[in-house]
């Protein structure tokens, strides 16, 4: 052992190795340099929750509170990413499309997502089109869903509910509290949301039989997230026209009008939520 210490002492002063070399000899290059992995704690949250969700499937898969426990975990989540995205101010660096939007533009995303609901609910009528992968498991009871937006659904499936009990009525009325919350910060992310796709789907598109192609792709992509395959072929509709936009006036003109289309979507959703409301009573708390 004393040898092979000897050894290695003689091979480093051979090779000019300094063990006096500290810190304040580093170059400032050196010290300001960042590590080249940087552990992203919100990709960690997500792996253990698809971890968590794993184990507790395996072992408990036919018991029903299974299924609510990992709904809200999936929600927690959702919260905590976008919330993040705020706090780091990743959202607040796409936030200047809010500046780009115009009134016309909210009138023709109105057209547009009235021929996306219009043939999708035709295509929804044929089989196997109105599948979703969220029919092979009680998630969310097996309702079509976007489970990007799941906190929104939630409250809305529960006003179903005729004679709740006390303990039901208390989540009910935190749901609601949580939706409205949840819509505020996704109102925040949608800037970047939208500049994220655009940057995926539509930045380098060459002409139109590329665009089609990218426009289905960017349709179908959203059945990962619960919709049913009719209405992933129908967002196509969707992707085309901002694919035109992009061929006007590139990723930042396509970007205000994919944000159009989704704070229209979102206005939707908030009159819903309102008028749910509105005509709603919880027992033992209204």
């Amino acid at each position: 052992m004393d040898s092979l210490i000897t050894s290695n002492q003689d091979d480093e002063a051979a090779s000019g190795i300094d063990h006096n070399y500290t810190a304040a000899d580093m170059p400032s290059h050196e010290k300001n340099s960042k590590p080249l992995v940087k552990a992203n704690p919100r990709r960690v949250v997500l792996i253990s929750i698809v971890v968590v969700s794993a184990v507790l499937i395996l072992f408990f898969r036919k018991e029903t509170w299974i299924w609510t426990t990992l709904g809200y975990m999936w929600e927690a989540f959702l919260f905590y990413n976008m919330a993040g995205n705020i706090r780091s101010g990743e959202s607040q660096q796409t936030w200047r499309f809010f500046k780009l939007l115009r009134p016309v533009m909210f009138l023709q995303a109105l057209l547009e997502l009235s021929a996306v609901v219009v043939v999708g609910f035709t295509l929804y009528a044929l089989p196997v089109l109105n599948w979703t992968w969220l029919k092979l498991i009680p998630l969310d009871g097996g309702h079509s869903t976007n489970l990007m937006v799941m906190p929104l659904a939630r409250p809305l499936q529960e006003a179903a509910i005729k004679h709740p009990s006390m303990l039901q009525s208390i989540e009910m009325f935190s749901n609601w509290i949580l939706a409205f919350g949840f819509l505020g910060i996704l109102v925040l992310n949608l800037p970047a949301f939208a500049h994220a796709e655009e940057l995926d789907f539509r930045d380098g598109t060459k002409n139109w039989k590329d665009g089609f192609k990218r426009s289905i792709r960017f349709g179908l992509v959203h059945c990962f997230v619960g919709i049913p395959i009719a209405f992933g072929l129908s967002l196509s509709i969707g992707g085309m026209w901002f694919t035109h936009q992009y061929f006007k006036g590139g990723v930042d003109n396509s970007t205000a009008h994919h944000l159009a289309h989704n704070l229209l979507v979102m206005t939707f959703i908030l009159v819903i939520l309102v008028s749910t409301l509105l005509h709603f009573h919880i027992p033992y708390l209204t």
